[in-house]
């Protein structure tokens, strides 16, 4: 605040006060309906606002969860010989498969390494068996699981 006085020859005072006010920290009021919110949460990018299924969040309730599970099975080991590996690369092992399951091989601890380093993965799977292809043919025989799931 300014305040300027001027006194004339009178002995009568003049002057002006300016005054300078501003208004400094937050403004903020109390929403007290969800809907009325800005910054709503969410779950997998997924607004929660009204109701909505689990699955409009790629999310399986408890149930599916536990059916599911009793649906797995993980199969006895299956050898992949060191010797049986083709000139490409390839090898088939026989096996009752059935395709209408989800199909993962899973290596034992033990083949693990060599799985992973010779880049040993899953090319195709029919009724008798699975065929396996590699970027390099492993020195050791690898052993390895099945485990066979329905999908959700």
């Amino acid at each position: 605040m300014n305040i300027t006085a001027n006194v004339n020859t009178v002995g009568k005072v003049t002057g002006r006060i300016n005054t300078d006010a501003s208004l400094q920290g937050r403004i903020s009021h109390i929403v007290n309906d969800y809907t009325m919110l800005e910054n709503k949460p969410k779950i997998n990018g997924v607004t929660l606002v009204g109701d909505k299924p689990l699955s409009d969040f790629n999310m399986v309730s408890t149930e599916q969860l536990e059916a599911k599970a009793d649906k797995t099975t993980l199969s006895a080991d299956i050898t992949l010989a060191a010797a049986d590996w083709t000139d490409d690369k390839t090898q088939t092992a026989a096996f009752d498969v059935d395709m209408s399951r989800l199909n993962t091989p899973i290596p034992n601890v033990s083949s693990l390494k060599e799985y992973a380093s010779c880049g040993v993965y899953l090319t195709d799977e029919n009724e008798s068996g699975f065929t396996f292809a590699c970027d390099s043919i492993p020195k050791n025989d690898l052993v390895l699981k099945i485990k066979s799931e329905v999908a959700v």
